[in-house]
C-alpha cells in the first residue's frame, strides 16, 4: 500500500497572531515545510505546503519584516504561497474623555478562508492528497469543510490550532484536529541567514531574535 499523500495548508494570519499571543519572537521566523514534515506521521509523504496571506500595509516596519519572511519562505521547495487583500475600513468612535468624534482604520484580511476551501476542493477533486492538514482556528471555513467532508467520504481533514485558536466548530465537523505543538516550534526555524535562487542574502529581522 503506497504511503498516505498530505498537503499542508497553512493561515498565515492566524498562525502568526497565536504565535504573536506566546510573546515568542524567534518562532516568527518560522520554516513551514519543516514543521509541516514534523507533524506528518512516518508513513506519510507530503506533497505540498500551501501558505495563505496577504501583504500588510501602512506600516513600514512590518512591511519589510513580512517581505523579508516571504522571501525566505519562497526559498522553501515544497511551499507555494496565495495571497488574498488587506485592506484598511474606516470606523468612527467617540472619545471617552471629550466626546469628540474620531476615526481610525481597521485593518482586515480578506480571501484566506475562500483561498483555503478553493484550493482543498481542488486537491480533493482531482486526488492530489489522500490527507488535508489546516492549521488555522478561524470557524469561518466549517461551511466549506462540512460540503467537501459530505463529497470526499474517503479523504480526511484534520486540523490543527494555533496557540489560543481553538475551535469548538471546527472539532465537530474535521475527523481530527488538536492544537499545535508548540514544543516542536525550536526545531522549525529558517536558518539566520539564508540565500534565494538570485543570490540575495536574505536575514532574519532583528526584532525576531
Amino acid at each position: 500500500m503506497k504511503n498516505p499523500r498530505v498537503i499542508f495548508y497553512i493561515d498565515g494570519f492566524n498562525l502568526y497572531y497565536g504565535i504573536d499571543d506566546l510573546n515568542i519572537s524567534k518562532y516568527k521566523w518560522l520554516d513551514i515545510q519543516k514543521l509541516s514534515e514534523n507533524l506528518c506521521g512516518t508513513n506519510q509523504q507530503l506533497i505540498k505546503v500551501k501558505y495563505f496571506t496577504s501583504r500588510v500595509r501602512n506600516d513600514p516596519a512590518k512591511i519589510r519584516r513580512q517581505n523579508t519572511y516571504l522571501q525566505a519562505v519562497e526559498t522553501l521547495p515544497l511551499v507555494e504561497i496565495f495571497y488574498g487583500s488587506y485592506i484598511l475600513t474606516s470606523k468612527d468612535f467617540n472619545c471617552a474623555q471629550c466626546a469628540c468624534l474620531n476615526t481610525v482604520d481597521i485593518p482586515k484580511e480578506k480571501r484566506t478562508d475562500i483561498n483555503i476551501a478553493s484550493q482543498l476542493f481542488s486537491d480533493f477533486y482531482y486526488d492530489n492528497c489522500d490527507t488535508a492538514r489546516i492549521i488555522s482556528g478561524d470557524s469561518d471555513l466549517v461551511p466549506a469543510i462540512k460540503v467537501t467532508k459530505s463529497i470526499f467520504q474517503n479523504k480526511k481533514i484534520k486540523f490543527y490550532f494555533p496557540p489560543k485558536r481553538f475551535s469548538g466548530e471546527i472539532k465537530k465537523v474535521c475527523d481530527s484536529s488538536k492544537m499545535l505543538p508548540v514544543n516542536i516550534l525550536d526545531n522549525c526555524l529558517l536558518p539566520d541567514q539564508l540565500m534565494n535562487k538570485f543570490g540575495y542574502v536574505i536575514k532574519r529581522p532583528v526584532k525576531w531574535y
